[in-house]
């Protein structure tokens, strides 16, 4: 914790050295309240919030005191996104899930008026192994436990995602991105596509040992929050396929993007030319020039939206030769540019 947070200030320091006087904590805490400051220095690094000024003080006294219901409050103004990330915390039901994010936005309307809208999301640290996994009837029966049995979403109000650090927890990849091999983002439903989850729950991969990967699996993760799951994936009532939220980049956390000019049509898989839809946005960020792609599947009368930030940073699944053609969450169909 000393080296992750580059504390020091003499009184946090001596805190610390208390704990260590405590002695060992056991490897599940150990692993949990390390993904705690993981989601802290991923949302502040990659994704530009400011945490509150006192939130390594906070941290601190939890771990010494064993509280609960322990809350750090995050910012981005330029994004018009406020997190308050709580440790422990007791949802309506009285279950206590390890994390929860609840996420205040604004919306610009037409009419140059704010709205305000509430998500929340929870998280919940499992260090099981492969065969821990197994025992608990697989990896998908631990998720439906956590989202279903102890109704970690609030009745389908939630999405509700496990965090580990088992690399080989997935056998049989479902989507060809590289991070299907370790990471189930709800792309799909593994054992059956006619229930598809709509990137509602899920697993993924976060190993303080795995530096190839690190932190990129719950950049993603959290990209997908803040970018995708906020609002209502509905488009057929809108003029296009923007959010309502600010744009923020999945790759950095900008907010500065800007439009870009896209073609009026694609040769699709089989080589045929096909119109694009105009109701379509295409944008890139200035600052890494990450593409962020705003489209719809057309084989669903909702028009969900899908959002493409091409092959590596897409949490969509997506064919391997084709980055930016992506399966609908809702439907498995196959979308377009």
């Amino acid at each position: 914790m000393r080296d992750i947070t580059k504390l020091t200030d003499d009184e946090l320091l001596l805190n610390l050295e208390q704990i260590d006087d405590m002695g060992l904590v056991n490897m599940p805490l150990l692993y949990e309240r390390w993904t705690l400051i993981q989601l802290i220095l991923v949302l502040k690094n990659s994704f530009r919030f400011v945490p509150q000024k006192d939130w390594k003080y906070k941290l601190i006294e939890a771990v010494k005191s064993n509280k609960t219901d322990i809350n750090v409050n995050l910012t981005n103004d330029e994004a018009k996104r406020y997190i308050s990330l709580w440790y422990e915390k007791s949802l309506s039901n009285n279950k206590r899930p390890d994390f929860i994010l609840d996420l205040t936005w604004f919306s610009n309307n037409i009419d140059g008026t704010t709205e305000r809208h509430f998500k929340r999301f929870v998280l919940d640290a499992k260090f099981y192994d492969k065969l821990t996994f197994d025992k608990a009837g697989g990896m998908l029966s631990k998720i439906n436990e956590l989202f279903d049995g102890k109704n970690y979403s609030e009745n389908n109000s939630n999405p509700v995602f496990l965090i580990h650090p088992c690399n080989n927890l997935i056998e049989y990849p479902i989507t060809a991105q590289l991070w299907g091999k370790h990471s189930f983002l709800g792309e799909l439903n593994i054992n059956d596509d006619a229930n598809l989850f709509s990137h509602d729950r899920g697993a993924v991969f976060l190993s303080p040992i795995d530096r190839s990967l690190y932190s990129d699996e719950l950049q993603r993760l959290l990209g997908m929050f803040l970018q995708y799951k906020l609002e209502d994936a509905k488009t057929s009532d809108l003029d296009n396929d923007s959010s309502l939220a600010v744009p923020i980049c999945i790759r950095c956390g900008s907010s500065d993007v800007k439009n870009l000019k896209k073609t009026t049509r694609y040769r699709n898989r089989h080589g045929d030319w096909v119109e694009r839809t105009p109701k379509s946005v295409w944008m890139q960020c200035c600052k890494c020039e990450q593409l962020q792609i705003y489209n719809h599947c057309a084989s669903d009368k909702s028009s969900t939206r899908l959002i493409k930030n091409g092959l590596y940073w897409s949490y969509h699944s997506a064919r391997a030769l084709e980055p930016f053609n992506m399966k609908c969450p809702s439907c498995g169909e196959w979308g377009a540019w």
